[in-house]
C-alpha cells in the first residue's frame, strides 16, 4: 500500500561511520540565539560527509548572521528562521569555522560585510541542492535512518499551515522555538 519504515534494509546505514557524534566536531555552548544556525550548519555537515567523504566544521556565526539578514535584520540576536537558513545554504552556501570563526558575531551591517565578502567563494563551494518541507512521521523516521538529517524546530504553541510549515512561534511570554537538527 505504501513505504513502510521498516520495509528496507536500513541496517547497513545504522553504523558508527554515520553518527555525527563520532566525527569528532568540536561542541560549543551557544552564546546566542543561534540554534537556527546550529542546526543548519550539522545538517549540511552530516550532508557533506555522505556525499564528499571526510569531516569540515562548518562556521555556525556565518549561517547565523546571513540568516539575520534575510530575516529579522543584523546584530538583533533575536535568533533566524528556518526558511532564512535554508535560503543561506542553497543559495550562498556556508564557509569552513576556521573561516568564518564563531567569535565574529557583530551588530554592524558594514562590519558583516566586510567579514562576509572574502569567504563567499569558498561558502559557494558547500551549498545544499535541494531542501523539502516536512515529510509526515514515518516518512521522517526513513530519512534518519537512512543517514540524512532534519532540520526543525518546535515551539509553544504552533500554529501549522497546509504545507506543514510552522508559520507562529509566538507564545505568551515571547518567542517560544528552539531549532534542532536530528
Amino acid at each position: 500500500e505504501g513505504f513502510g519504515l521498516f520495509d528496507w534494509d536500513y541496517k547497513p546505514h545504522y553504523t558508527p561511520a554515520n553518527d555525527p557524534e563520532n566525527w569528532g566536531l568540536r561542541r560549543e555552548r551557544q552564546r546566542r540565539n543561534d540554534c537556527q544556525a546550529n542546526a543548519l550548519t550539522t545538517c549540511v555537515e552530516v550532508m557533506l560527509h555522505r556525499h564528499r567523504g571526510g569531516v569540515r566544521e562548518l562556521s555556525r556565526m556565518f549561517a547565523y548572521q546571513m540568516s539575520e539578514k534575510f530575516g529579522k535584520g543584523i546584530g538583533r540576536d533575536r535568533g533566524s528562521s528556518i526558511h532564512a537558513g535554508v535560503k543561506v545554504a542553497r543559495d550562498i552556501g556556508i564557509p569552513l569555522e576556521i573561516e568564518y570563526p564563531y567569535n565574529r558575531y557583530t551588530r554592524s551591517r558594514t562590519q558583516f560585510e566586510r567579514w562576509y565578502r572574502p569567504v563567499l567563494e569558498s561558502a559557494a563551494t558547500r551549498k545544499i541542492v535541494k531542501a523539502i518541507k516536512a515529510p509526515a512521521f514515518s516518512e521522517a523516521v526513513s530519512y534518519v535512518i537512512a543517514g540524512c538529517p532534519i532540520h526543525w524546530a518546535s515551539g509553544w504553541p504552533m500554529r501549522w499551515n497546509e504545507d506543514r510549515i510552522v508559520t507562529r512561534y509566538k507564545r505568551r511570554h515571547g518567542s517560544g522555538a528552539h531549532a534542532t537538527a536530528i
